[in-house]
């Protein structure tokens, strides 16, 4: 008897269920993205947009399910959490959003934001661990990737939209569903830049026009639903595969902090086996390191280990012609 395939119809059935809609308004979780003429795209070329491969879009539907599930935990710790998903409209400005849901806490109403985030995400920008968070001791790590720099945006428009002084973003970590509160104070020069900036968009698109490029970046251009639009003579040219690799994209960042390290250990290094070659020892130690010098028909190399260690502990030299 054969055995079904179970994930394949999955696939199929997340892939279909993801559509891309109309837009005819300014999105407020868009609204602080990089570029602006992407935002004018999104209103005027939205069918052209291209659609997520089958790996994004499963991970914005997990997303969803932290999202929810996160929200449910407020209410079973006793909070009144209202207001759930509710759409908001600010006609003048041409700005929609959903938002996420409204706690009521000492009868103040304060909008909630909920965002899921990849383990090592989060890890990077809540280095505390758990717990409550004053957005400017975040306000660096959220500035690091393209589409955490459009959270401050959303929540933003949100404290607009409510007429409040702040807001909150709850961070979820998908890995362990540990949980971040930031609290974010309504920074109105910000939501001043937000506002004429989607009177800005609206003015494109009542008059059919575009903004000028933002400077080719490798890190959002590329990425951009609406990257073969405007730039089609660039597409197929130098190609990039974009991955979403957690685990390698955190030993790069762990490879870029200890570049400094890896410099200064090279220069001591080189300085020291210089100094053991010139000598007519074989064997030295100093303090707790032992050194030992080797001399073959391919050269000289230098072993340094410190006093106790295994022999596979050795750092060996490089043969010296």
């Amino acid at each position: 008897m054969n055995v079904p395939d179970l994930v394949s119809p999955i696939y199929r059935r997340r892939e279909a269920d993801f559509k891309i809609y109309p837009c005819h308004t300014n999105r407020a979780s868009s609204l602080g993205g990089d570029c602006e003429r992407a935002l004018v795209y999104a209103r005027t070329h939205w069918e052209e947009a291209a659609k997520p491969d089958i790996s994004t879009i499963i991970l914005l539907q997990e997303g969803d399910k932290h999202e929810r599930e996160a929200l449910a935990d407020l209410g079973r710790a006793g909070f009144q959490v209202i207001e759930q998903q509710v759409a908001l409209e600010w006609k003048v400005f041409q700005i929609t959003g959903h938002l996420d849901a409204v706690v009521v806490h000492e009868g103040e109403s304060i909008p909630l934001d909920v965002k899921s985030m990849s383990p090592h995400i989060w890890d990077s920008i809540f280095r505390r661990g758990p717990g409550v968070y004053p957005w400017e001791e975040v306000r660096e790590a959220f500035q690091k990737k393209p589409w955490l720099r459009k959270y401050l945006g959303q929540i933003t428009l949100y404290e607009l939209f409510k007429s409040v002084d702040r807001g909150i973003l709850l961070a979820v970590n998908k890995g362990t569903g540990a949980l971040a509160q930031v609290n974010v104070d309504l920074d109105y020069d910000y939501g001043e830049f937000l506002l004429r900036r989607a009177e800005r968009i609206n003015g494109h698109v009542a008059a059919g026009t575009i903004p000028d490029r933002i400077p080719f970046d490798d890190e959002i251009c590329p990425r951009c639903a609406h990257y073969t639009t405007c730039l089609p003579d660039h597409v197929g040219r130098e190609p990039i595969a974009f991955l979403d690799n957690s685990i390698v994209e955190r030993l790069l960042e762990e490879r870029e902090r200890n570049e400094d390290a890896r410099k200064v250990f090279e220069a001591a290094d080189e300085r020291v086996k210089k100094w053991a070659k010139a000598r007519t020892e074989a064997k030295w130690a100093i303090g707790p390191w032992l050194l030992e010098k080797k001399v073959d028909g391919r050269g000289t190399t230098i072993k340094i280990k410190r006093a106790g260690e295994p022999a596979s502990a050795e750092k060996e030299g490089t043969h010296a012609a």
